[in-house]
């Protein structure tokens, strides 16, 4: 039998050397990835937005067992921010750090936005968010300005 494996996880890059892309963002993200725990990309569907929050986590030297990614299309309640609250408090897995991977964060609720604000705002030491949206207009302001923000283009 033929393994198949998708051509986006095929050729997914597993460092920033490998990433291409935006040099000027590269640089920007790598300048400021030990300082910043709450990530927010945009931009359009395929451009890179997961790439690049799984790029961070390898940056970060993150277990696979660490790295968290939730479709928020399908998890949108206040319910399921607090499982990722009360989730974030807890010690890593594998290492020393862990991350949230928010895909398209701009499905989650109001509710569900007011219920993560101050854990975005304020992570665990040993936890990092990020969140990816197509639809950034959605993203609430409060969490916007809360967020190290980057335009992905294609």
């Amino acid at each position: 039998m033929i393994d198949r494996q998708e051509l986006h996880l095929l050729y997914r890059p597993q460092n920033f050397d490998e990433y291409i892309g935006s040099r000027v963002m590269k640089e920007a993200i790598l300048d400021c990835i030990e300082r910043t725990r709450t990530f927010l990309f945009s931009g359009p569907r395929g451009c890179g937005k997961t790439t690049l929050a799984r790029l961070i986590a390898y940056q970060l030297n993150i277990n696979d067992a660490d790295i968290h990614e939730i479709d928020a299309a399908d998890k949108t309640g206040v319910d399921d921010a607090r499982q990722i609250k009360s989730s974030a408090s807890y010690a890593p897995m594998g290492g020393k750090r862990k991350i949230y991977i928010i895909d398209e964060c701009h499905r989650l609720s109001g509710n569900a936005w007011d219920s993560l604000l101050k854990t975005l705002e304020q992570p665990p030491n040993h936890c990092y968010f990020v969140l990816c949206t197509t639809e950034i207009n959605k993203v609430p302001t409060t969490i916007k300005s809360r967020s190290k923000m980057f335009e992905v283009k294609p």
